[in-house]
């Protein structure tokens, strides 16, 4: 593999990216602009396009006041330690309203899901 190839890893940081983007509620522009790149260069990191250096990730991890760790996977190539929930908007806004909910409305929500989905 050259210095230029994408890995499965490169694609499940980007993965990673979008959804902490998504979560902050923020858009690839916006983003870009923090990091000082445009937001087709966003793009391509989240699609694991192109490769994120270890800088523009420190960079992107403190714009979006997430540590670094958040966007790195097992080094097996698996997605990065988010649920895919936060890839999908709607599962973006459940996680928003997540720490709004007191323990008992956590755990109703829990045994509501899991009941659905039995």
């Amino acid at each position: 593999m050259s210095n230029k190839s994408t890995s499965l890893i490169d694609v499940a940081v980007g993965r990673a990216i979008r959804a902490q983007r998504l979560l902050a509620g923020m858009s690839q522009t916006e983003l870009g602009g923090r990091i000082g790149v445009s937001f087709q260069q966003v793009q391509k990191y989240e699609n694991g396009t192109n490769r994120v250096s270890t800088a523009r990730l420190t960079a992107i991890a403190s714009a979006l006041g997430r540590p670094v760790e958040a966007f790195l996977t097992n080094g097996k190539g698996k997605d990065a330690p988010l649920p895919a929930m936060l890839t999908d908007p709607l599962g973006v806004e459940v996680a928003r309203n997540w720490e709004r909910l007191s323990e008992s409305q956590r755990r109703a929500l829990r045994k509501l899901v899991a009941t659905m989905v039995d």
